[in-house]
Order: structure tokens, then sequence, then C-alpha cells
């Protein structure tokens, strides 16, 4: 599986949970802005309308 997706602006994480916010890191792999996890290419992408619901990305995007 790839290490790199392109840049997305909020992911919906496996399990459809929570909603992260994302940000590319210095080596341009998208992570999620609170670093809880490294995005997989299972993960779906979601409108940046829809809520963050993640605590810790909050604070970040």
């Amino acid at each position: 599986m790839p290490e790199h997706i392109p840049p997305m602006k909020r992911v919906r994480v496996r399990g459809g949970r929570h909603v992260h916010a994302v940000v590319l890191d210095a080596d341009g792999i998208a992570r999620t802005a609170c670093g809880s996890r490294r995005l997989r290419a299972v993960d779906r992408k979601q409108p940046a309308s829809e809520p963050i619901t993640c605590p810790n990305c909050r604070k970040v995007a």
C-alpha cells in the first residue's frame, strides 16, 4: 500500500466513528492533524463542511 495519499481536508476513519482534520507532514505524508494515526487508503474522504468530531483535531484544524 503506498504511503502517500493526496491531501484531504477531512477523513473519516475506518468504522465511521471519528472525523479528523488532515495535514501533510514534512515528508508529504498525509496524517491526521492530531497525530493519532497515519491515513490508510481505506479511509473515506469527507466534505470539508462536515464537523470534525475528534476533540484533539479540533484544536489544530
